[in-house]
């Protein structure tokens, strides 16, 4: 909240920007992700859902689109994101049928 209200130029930083967060409008116009959220496999109740390939992936793409649309949540609402793992390509390559296609249709893939 007082990122929200205060009138100077902040950057919020969190390890857990995926859920309860929300900045719309001109709250945010950027978003930055410097790790792709893969669940903890040393969680045994994650450890035993991911025997289920197909869990595992559709966790971690439900964790990228969550955790990129807290600066995005309206139709007429925008920000810049970007994702800095390189991980997130591979991952992207491996799993774009669990994204939705307006997530596919704004990303923009740089790479050296």
């Amino acid at each position: 909240d007082i990122f929200k209200i205060s009138d100077k130029p902040l950057c919020m930083v969190s390890p857990s920007m995926d859920h309860g967060v929300d900045l719309a409008y001109d709250q945010a116009r950027f978003n930055i992700i410097a790790k792709v959220g893969f669940p903890d496999l040393g969680d045994e109740q994650i450890k035993r859902r991911a025997e289920s390939d197909w869990w595992y992936a559709y966790a971690t793409a439900c964790w990228i689109v969550q955790a990129s649309g807290r600066t995005c949540r309206a139709a007429d609402d925008w920000a810049v994101g970007y994702i800095l793992d390189a991980n997130f390509v591979w991952f992207l390559k491996q799993n774009r049928d669990l994204f939705p296609k307006w997530f596919l249709d704004s990303v923009i893939v740089h790479s050296n």
